[in-house]
């Protein structure tokens, strides 16, 4: 599953500098469904929650970078939700991605 999850991420990174890329999953939905689900139980719900966990770690891995090492899952929930509230019409995918690109730095 590790080994999956790694070659996503760099699957992701790689298709990213090239322009384009290709992401399956919850991650295609909007932010403003992610926002929603949050409302209704202040968190957005497992399934939610697993995707951006195994999404993360696999940039993480592929990127050799461990940005996750300073934070929990309920930290990047409670950033993810905030992100989305602000561009609700970007993807979750693009909201992790934008949250990634900071804490890399």
């Amino acid at each position: 599953m590790i080994k999956l999850i790694a070659a996503f991420g760099l699957l992701t990174l790689m298709a990213t500098s090239a322009g384009a890329v290709t992401i399956i999953g919850m991650g295609n939905d909007k932010c403003s469904d992610w926002v929603s689900a949050a409302a209704d139980g202040g968190s957005p719900g497992g399934s939610y929650e697993q995707w951006v966990a195994a999404f993360m770690s696999g940039l993480a891995v592929g990127d050799k970078i461990d940005f996750l090492k300073k934070t929990n899952l309920e930290g990047i929930i409670n950033v993810v939700t905030e992100g989305c509230k602000l561009k609700p019409d970007n993807s979750i995918a693009e909201a992790v991605l934008a949250i990634v690109a900071k804490m890399e730095k």
